[in-house]
């Protein structure tokens, strides 16, 4: 079953299975606005892969996003040679956020950027708007969901 605590800031899911935890990702709210879902250590033990539960993960860690916490979109960020992970997000809409991969590869500015974020080295961050269509299907009417 999926468990998600509604009572912090941040939020833990996970997947369990007969006798322990098999797959997990963290998350909580950033953003000026405070209207960002950031997701973190989205994990899948080896033996429980490919049986769609960090998909699972995903789309419960959005709903809750879009439903609870009215976040407007969702972002993570992801090591640029994981290519399975990237692929899997690619799948469930998200893309790569171009302002940052910009900066990585500006030349000398990118070297500049780098000594402030040294993530933009290494990672990919990528973004996801939570639409209206989104936050229908986590639950709700369009009305109840409008900002």
């Amino acid at each position: 079953p999926f468990d998600a605590p509604k009572d912090t800031a941040e939020h833990l899911a996970t997947v369990r299975g007969h006798h322990d935890v098999v797959a997990w990702l963290v998350c909580w709210r950033k953003g000026k606005a405070n209207d960002t879902l950031f997701l973190s250590s989205v994990e899948v033990r080896k033996e429980h892969r490919r049986r769609g539960l960090a998909r699972r993960l995903l789309w419960e860690a959005e709903s809750l996003g879009a439903r609870e916490m009215r976040c407007a979109e969702a972002e993570l960020t992801v090591v640029k040679s994981n290519a399975g992970a990237i692929a899997l997000y690619e799948k469930h809409g998200y893309v790569v956020d171009e302002v940052r991969a910009c900066m990585a590869s500006a030349g000398a500015w990118g070297g500049v950027a780098a000594m402030f974020d040294p993530t933009l080295i290494l990672q990919h961050r990528m973004k996801k708007t939570l639409g209206v269509a989104v936050r229908a299907a986590a639950g709700g009417t369009s009305a109840e969901l409008s900002r």
